[in-house]
C-alpha cells in the first residue's frame, strides 16, 4: 500500500493568472512617475543652491552696485559713466551690454531706470542666495503707497546692504523696498 504524502503548502491554490498588458503598463507608468518625481526633487534641491560667483561675476555686481547707488541718489551722470564701463567690460553678455548701452545713452532718469531693470534681472540671478548680497523688492501691498510707484513695475534689485536704497524710486522714496528672504542667504 502506498502512503499518502501530505503537502505542507496547505490547501490547493489556483495557479497565478498571467499578468495582463494593462497591468504591465500601469506598473511602468507608476515607475515612470516615481523616477520623474525623484528627478524633479533633485532639480529643486540642487537648483535652489546658490550659484558660485566667479571673479567676473563679482566684478559685474560691483559695477552694477555703482549704477544702483547712483540711481538711488538720482545721479544720472554717475549712472551713465558706470554703465559705459559695464558695457565695455561685458561684451560677452549681450543682454547686459545692450541694457548698459541704453542706460549710458539715457537722457532721463526714467529711461535709465528702465534699462537698469533689465540689468537687475541678470544681477538677481547671479547674486541670489550668495553671502553679502541682498535681493530687494517691493512688498505687496506696499505700505509706502508711492505714486507713481516704479518699483512694482520694474522688479527686484540687488544691493550690498539690507537697508533699502531703491534705484527705481530714487530720492523721492529711497527707503521703499524690503529684503526678499526667498533669494537671500540665511
Amino acid at each position: 500500500m502506498k502512503a499518502k504524502i501530505k503537502s505542507s503548502a496547505g490547501p490547493h491554490r489556483p495557479a497565478a493568472q498571467p499578468e495582463t498588458l494593462d497591468m504591465r503598463r500601469l506598473r511602468w507608468l507608476i515607475a515612470g512617475v516615481v523616477v520623474i518625481g525623484l528627478c524633479l526633487a533633485a532639480f529643486i534641491v540642487f537648483g535652489s543652491r546658490p550659484h558660485r560667483l566667479t571673479e567676473e561675476d563679482r566684478a559685474l555686481l560691483a559695477r552694477y552696485e555703482e549704477i544702483r547707488s547712483a540711481l538711488a541718489h538720482d545721479d544720472l551722470e554717475a549712472a551713465k559713466r558706470a554703465a559705459t564701463a559695464m558695457q565695455e567690460q561685458w561684451n560677452d553678455r549681450p543682454v547686459v551690454a545692450d541694457a548698459s548701452r541704453q542706460l549710458a545713452e539715457s537722457d532721463a532718469l526714467e529711461t535709465a531706470r528702465l534699462a537698469f531693470s533689465v540689468i537687475s534681472k541678470q544681477a538677481v540671478e547671479l547674486a541670489a542666495r550668495n553671502d553679502g548680497y541682498y535681493v530687494m523688492w517691493c512688498a505687496m501691498p506696499c505700505p509706502m503707497k508711492c505714486s507713481p510707484c516704479l518699483t512694482d513695475r520694474m522688479g527686484r534689485w540687488v544691493q550690498r546692504a539690507p537697508v533699502p536704497e531703491n534705484p527705481f524710486m530714487g530720492l523721492t522714496q529711497s527707503r521703499c523696498g524690503v529684503v526678499d528672504l526667498s533669494a537671500t542667504q540665511p
